[in-house]
């Protein structure tokens, strides 16, 4: 097995494709050192637990995942006194996902005061180009925070994409309390939450998403509400010359013009204690334009950040047989089935501890059972292709002390130059290290049938 190690839990994970390189960093490890050590087109995938460090991407086209989720992978930026992820001159295809983005204080520039800080969580320019998705945007920026507490986004040629994030109770002392377009910078906030984040300067007074010096911003499915001051808005003048706010979709506390616009309280779940799911009865729910992705029950797309769930998607054609522990291991799908949005993520639990394995997929189903010796049914037909395998064959994921194991696989970019298309079914299943009473073998999950769209 090829493997490079930066310390000791970062490892290297070349692709069956060759096309681009999978970096994994786990808790303890350091994601600025993968950063670092990728090329363009590489992953970072990155495992659960709470990272103290800021992040450069160093003009890189990465992506950056959070694969267990925003709510269990942290980067905390507390105490470096700059911004927690910098963007700048990235090209296209540049992606965080996944994470909580917390305790940055911006990066700094210098002023008459010293030091003017820009984006707490976020700062993006240069013409940079940046996907932000399903990340948490808290707590930046408080003490130093002079423009946009959540995200920046300046200069020519410079956009970020933000989708189905929460950005919550951050603060600017100027503008943008939330979030921040200036000098011809650019963003659009897509399916986005944002609460709660102020700017108290007189004339600076938007708390929540603000443009200045031909700033422009597209805000579409999203809830803005309870900012301090401005909910949408422009610096004073003459820094509001060239700005614009285009809306639609979206419930804004007080109301602004633009297609299929809301105004009323969205009834958050627990707003004061983050939670911003949507209670029956709020107006959010099935209120996205009927041509936007329709969310995963099938009805109209709910505004906001929290969308339904389906768990258990796709269908569990396969039973697996026991392992060592008793378990019969299955395997299940979370995201989205829409190759697009490329947020599918397999995951499986019930595994014994500290062992190697790795996901496979196959257009065709199989049954054979006990298979070359393993203790588990192989439910996949030929071709079979390993996803997340080096190029040598080597295992690449480890069950851990909690015996479970997930992977993001890249939609877009599948191994073997495998293209999904919409409606086609794939079938997936992992592969595992086991014991019986003879000693070590092998075994794998049931297998899951997934329709893509």
């Amino acid at each position: 097995m090829k493997i490079a190690l930066l310390s000791s839990a970062l490892t290297l994970l070349l692709s069956t494709s060759a096309l681009a390189n999978d970096w994994i960093v786990s808790s303890g490890g350091s994601i600025q050192s993968a950063v670092a050590a990728a090329v363009d087109g590489d992953r970072i995938l990155v495992e659960a637990g709470t990272y103290n460090e800021v992040i450069d991407l160093l003009a890189k086209r990465l992506e950056l995942i959070g694969i267990d989720g925003a709510a269990v992978t942290i980067i905390d930026g507390g105490g470096f006194g700059t911004t927690v992820i910098q963007a700048e001159a990235t090209p296209a295809g540049t992606r965080v996902e996944g994470f909580t983005l917390t305790h940055g204080a911006g990066r700094p520039f210098p002023s008459s005061y010293g030091s003017d800080y820009y984006g707490g969580a976020v700062w993006a320019g240069n013409g940079a180009l940046l996907e932000l998705e399903d990340c948490v945007l808290v707590d930046n920026a408080w003490g130093t925070g002079t423009f946009a507490g959540g995200i920046y986004s300046g200069g020519a040629r410079t956009h970020v994409t933000v989708r189905r994030c929460v950005i919550a109770h951050n603060r600017a002392w100027a503008s943008g309390g939330a979030t921040l377009c200036d000098g011809h910078g650019e963003m659009t906030l897509e399916q986005c939450t944002v609460y709660g984040n102020s700017s108290d300067n007189f004339f600076g007074h938007q708390g929540g998403v603000s443009m200045a010096n031909s700033g422009q911003v597209w805000v579409t499915h999203s809830i803005v509400w309870g900012n301090d001051g401005d909910q949408i808005g422009a610096f004073a003048a003459p820094y509001n010359q060239g700005t614009a706010a285009y809306v639609d979709y979206s419930d804004v506390q007080g109301g602004f013009a633009g297609v299929g616009n809301l105004s009323g309280d969205p009834l958050f779940v627990g707003a004061g204690s983050y939670d911003f799911g949507l209670s029956p009865g709020s107006p959010c729910i099935d209120a996205g334009n009927p041509t936007f992705s329709a969310d995963c029950d099938g009805s109209l797309a709910d505004l906001g950040a929290v969308l339904p769930t389906c768990p258990g998607m796709g269908v569990q054609y396969c039973a697996a047989n026991a392992n060592s522990l008793g378990n019969g291991v299955e395997i299940y799908a979370t995201g989205s089935m829409v190759i697009a949005d490329n947020v599918l993520l397999l995951e499986v639990d019930g595994l014994p501890s500290h062992q190697l394995g790795y996901f496979m997929m196959s257009a065709n189903t199989g049954w054979v059972d006990l298979f070359g010796g393993s203790e588990g049914v192989l439910c996949l037909g030929a071709p079979i292709i390993r996803l997340n395998n080096s190029s040598d064959g080597g295992q690449t994921l480890n069950s851990g002390a909690s015996g479970s194991m997930s992977f993001a696989p890249n939609l877009v970019s599948l191994p073997q130059l495998t293209v999904f298309q919409p409606g086609a079914v794939w079938n997936f299943q992992l592969w595992y290290r086991d014991t019986n009473g003879s000693g070590s073998t092998s075994n794998t999950s049931g297998g899951l049938a997934l329709t893509f769209l």
